[in-house]
């Protein structure tokens, strides 16, 4: 049960006279009754349309009353004040009331008592998003869009703001576009009244509860984040491990990573012999500071472009694209997953400006918005945005664990402190050739990976189901 529902169910029980207990001592409801006549100068009837009613049974101590009997309207006393008006005051201090609560602040003030403020109109006397019934105490101002109400005093004016906040009240709204709750029909509104020693037990209580409640709901909002940040925040922590070579052991016989450095260097240089891809300038040396955190002795620091043909992008102008060809925009890959969420072909889209070619398995790296980390892992062949960066791998490099890589804390806080742009950040082609990748033996990337996925699963499964 969440706090909202609490709330309502403290309220059914409240005014049921289930909430508190009956006292012999309380003074008897008619003292009440009599009170009010004296001050009105009028008999009270005690007569209610009982229709109105869902359940009219109340304690036998209790009386049934209607709002304009047990109450003052002070709706005579209200003056709207125009936005221009509000606008052009300069010492505004008082708190000027609508039908929701304070809207403004104005220089001069109408009432300087405690009443109670009830919406007329709007829709909230449908929705009820925030209180309908709220308190207005020391000096304010309230417009024609609130009712203001006073009572005997104000435990019975706590008594009553609680009451309306707890029933419905759609038998006494008029029009549909612009809901509306006259005076006539606030005052036909049947209130059950308890002598006033047991009015003040329920209103005490209920402001227990509810503190209770405020209490309980911040706890409860703040375990249902966890929840949902829990699986997410793990599974970081789970490739933040892998990459630094704390989630599988090392097996000696691996060849180190050093060895796999020379043959994909040697791979590049036939590459550039069969001009699949054109000579590469050297990359800058790997410095001491530039080292985030250290990795096993087998493993080696590496930049991206040491490993993989990036740069050598194969663009295709709009013409070169046949319609049924695949081409993949940024919005097409599910952010935090690199799940690819749809394959749309050329002839299903408008192709209006130059794309990059890639090959099945390269990984795609969406470069807008870094943050959004939209990583993923093409499963065949296509066409993509140039907002997306494919990054083809020489052999011995494994896809998945390069992809693990960019999509680590690591990762996401290298991207956040290179990116430029204010409104559309990205990160540029330099700042990726030159990133530093935590570089293992082929082997252990393949048990790395294994180990990622049996890990991840379960608490993707997990994440799920609090989603639902």
């Amino acid at each position: 049960m969440n706090a909202k529902q609490l709330r309502k169910s403290v309220l059914q029980y409240a005014f049921k006279g289930q909430l508190t207990d009956r006292n012999p001592a309380d003074t008897p409801v008619e003292n009440i009754v009599y009170q009010i006549e004296e001050i009105k100068n009028a008999k009270i009837s005690l007569k209610i349309d009982e229709t109105l009613l869902d359940d009219p049974a109340i304690p036998d101590t209790w009386k049934w009353i209607s709002f304009g009997e047990l109450t003052f309207n002070k709706d005579s006393s209200r003056i709207p004040l125009s936005k221009n008006i509000r606008h052009s005051q300069k010492n505004k201090v008082y708190p000027y009331y609508g039908a929701s609560g304070i809207i403004d602040y104005v220089d001069n003030y109408l009432f300087d008592e405690t009443f109670l403020l009830i919406g007329e109109d709007g829709a909230n006397l449908v929705t009820r998003s925030t209180p309908i019934a709220f308190l207005a105490t020391g000096k304010y101002w309230v417009n024609n869009h609130a009712h203001v109400i006073g009572a005997l005093n104000e435990t019975t004016l706590s008594y009553v703001m609680h009451y309306i906040n707890s029933i419905s009240l759609m038998p006494y709204i008029t029009g549909t576009a612009q809901p509306k709750m006259n005076q006539k029909k606030l005052n036909s509104i049947p209130v059950p009244l308890p002598p006033i020693e047991e009015q003040k037990r329920i209103v005490d209580k209920i402001e227990e509860l509810f503190f209770k409640i405020d209490s309980y709901d911040n706890h409860y909002l703040a375990l249902e984040a966890l929840n949902k940040r829990f699986p997410k925040d793990l599974e970081k922590s789970i490739l933040q491990y892998a990459i630094e070579g704390k989630l599988v052991e090392q097996d000696t016989a691996d060849e180190p990573a050093s060895e796999l450095l020379k043959r994909i260097s040697e791979q590049k240089e036939q590459m550039v012999k069969e001009k699949v891809i054109k000579k590469e300038k050297p990359l800058p040396p790997i410095t001491e500071d530039e080292i985030p955190f250290d990795i096993p002795e087998t493993w080696q620091w590496v930049r991206l472009k040491n490993i993989s043909t990036f740069g050598n992008f194969n663009q295709a102008s709009p013409e070169k694209i046949n319609p049924d060809d695949w081409v993949l925009d940024l919005e097409e890959i599910e952010k935090n997953t690199g799940r690819i969420l749809e394959q749309k072909t050329a002839s299903e889209k408008t192709i209006k400006s130059n794309k990059y070619k890639f090959n099945k398995d390269d990984v795609l790296y969406g470069k807008l918005r870094p943050y959004l980390n939209k990583v993923t892992i093409a499963p065949r062949e296509g066409y993509c945005t140039t907002e997306i960066f494919p990054i083809t791998l020489i052999e011995g490099v494994y896809p998945k664990y390069i992809q693990s890589v960019l999509m680590s804390p690591y990762f996401l806080n290298y991207a956040h402190s290179l990116s430029y742009g204010v409104k559309m950040p990205r990160l540029g082609t330099a700042q990726i050739a030159n990133a530093l990748i935590p570089l293992p033996p082929t082997n252990e990337q393949i048990k790395i990976i294994e180990k990622i996925e049996e890990m991840t699963n379960p608490i993707r499964n997990l994440s799920l189901s609090n989603d639902r």
